[in-house]
């Protein structure tokens, strides 16, 4: 959601709170805005946690503050003592966010000098619409799919170049390797960046909650950890043999099948065949040779996992239709 649109959304939603809270003639109705305000967050999911995390708190902290209001009057050091009791209790009880909202409307009790039941009803009044407001205007949420297939246009179009380095790579030895390391860095962030947007999209999801750009995200990030081991396996190549072009063809070929859709499974069955010709292959003819199709093989393997992990996702995806 942009700056502006939740500016907008964050001023409606307090300011119709605190008219609410006056038109039912609430004491200190300018704090039922504030409480808006601070349960008004960033999705649905997270305003309804705080919302319950505030409730909760007014409870136990407005029968603390009556307790010792009762007993000790209405001064300075007894709400010293409320906080000396209520914190802690409200941290063991993982109600910490609620504190200093909560505890802005027990000093309410201390300047009205009282903790009858209606001051009582006064500030639960007070926390319920401010709360419900908040929860109401959350029902409003920008849909994030469009961002979300962008983002994975995005993703798929760095692995693309990745793989294309790792081609080119493959048959010139002297390419730059930080280079390629540097564009899985961009993989890495521009997948979690995705799967913020993801994770958010979802927790504002009510019904039929669909967690399918979040297993994106997570099959991605598994991809790119493979990725890595091949570059650093990659870096130890420093000649070039008939095996390098063949390995290279794959990547090459890999690359520009690379999609959200593509199953992989043809792929797969393009490794297998590349492991029934290196097998094939004539013995290397010396230990320079023999190291460097040992690194092939090697990186060979991690491709085929990393096609798995797509094909399995794929695979899951087709799965969860039925």
């Amino acid at each position: 959601m942009s700056l502006g649109l939740r500016t907008i959304k964050i001023t409606l939603a307090a300011t119709i709170a605190i008219y609410i809270a006056q038109f039912i003639g609430l004491e200190n109705s300018l704090a039922t805005g504030i409480i808006t305000i601070l349960t008004l967050l960033d999705t649905r999911k997270a305003s309804r946690q705080i919302s319950l995390t505030y409730l909760i708190a007014t409870v136990l902290a407005f029968a603390v503050a009556t307790v010792i209001f009762l007993i000790f009057g209405f001064q300075v050091w007894t709400f010293g003592l409320y906080l000396l009791i209520f914190i802690p209790v409200a941290y063991r009880m993982n109600l910490q966010a609620a504190i200093a909202p909560i505890s802005v409307l027990v000093t309410h009790f201390v300047i009205a000098e009282s903790v009858s039941w209606q001051w009582q009803l006064n500030g639960v009044l007070i926390m319920v619409i401010g709360a419900g407001m908040a929860i109401l205007f959350n029902l409003w949420m920008p849909n994030q799919k469009l961002k979300l297939k962008k983002g994975i246009k995005e993703i798929e179009e760095n692995f693309r170049v990745v793989l294309e380095l790792i081609n080119q790579r493959l048959l010139e030895n002297d390419f730059d390797i930080p280079l390629i390391r540097a564009e899985v860095e961009h993989v890495d962030t521009s997948i979690e960046d995705f799967r913020q947007l993801a994770l958010s999209e979802y927790e504002n999801q009510i019904f039929n909650k669909d967690d399918y750009f979040i297993r994106y995200a997570q099959m991605r990030s598994r991809q790119a950890d493979v990725l890595k081991r091949m570059i650093d396996s990659l870096h130890h190549i420093s000649l070039r043999t008939e095996q390098n072009t063949t390995l290279a063809n794959m990547f090459k070929l890999t690359s520009d099948e690379f999609a959200q859709t593509n199953s992989g499974k043809g792929l797969l069955e393009s490794i297998s065949e590349l492991y029934s010709y290196y097998r094939s292959s004539d013995l290397p003819k010396n230990r320079e040779e023999f190291e460097t199709r040992a690194l092939l093989y090697h990186i060979l393997i991690e491709f085929e996992r990393f096609l798995e992990i797509k094909h399995k996702f794929y695979l899951d995806k087709h799965i969860r239709k039925f």
